[in-house]
């Protein structure tokens, strides 16, 4: 089965994270800014790096959609959880669960 495109990259960041800190880490990693994303979580050194956000993204998975290695970088230093489960939305308004691993993989 072909990969499916992932559109989760063309939507904004409040979308999917509607509420600071969440959202200006969303937005640090969307301008690939590893400076902006060290700096969100010295200043909220109790910010889950797991956080999922609506439909299950996580910071993680909304690094991986803009392809910014960087910013994937910097979550998992600090310590974002490469190998936690993925609750990503579906073509039929629920979500699928899979790895980011699997994503990957795919293209």
């Amino acid at each position: 089965m072909p990969p499916t495109p992932n559109p989760i990259n063309k939507h904004a960041p409040q979308e999917y994270f509607p509420a600071a800190p969440a959202l200006t880490l969303a937005q640090a990693i969307r301008a690939d800014d590893v400076a902006a994303i060290n700096a969100v979580f010295a200043q909220h050194p109790d910010l889950d790096p797991n956080l999922p956000g609506k439909q299950g993204v996580t910071f993680l998975f909304w690094a991986y959609a803009h392809h910014h290695v960087r910013s994937l970088r910097a979550l998992v230093a600090h310590k974002a959880d490469v190998n936690r489960p993925l609750l990503l939305p579906n073509a039929k308004g629920g979500t699928d669960t899979t790895h980011l691993l699997n994503i990957a993989t795919e293209g």
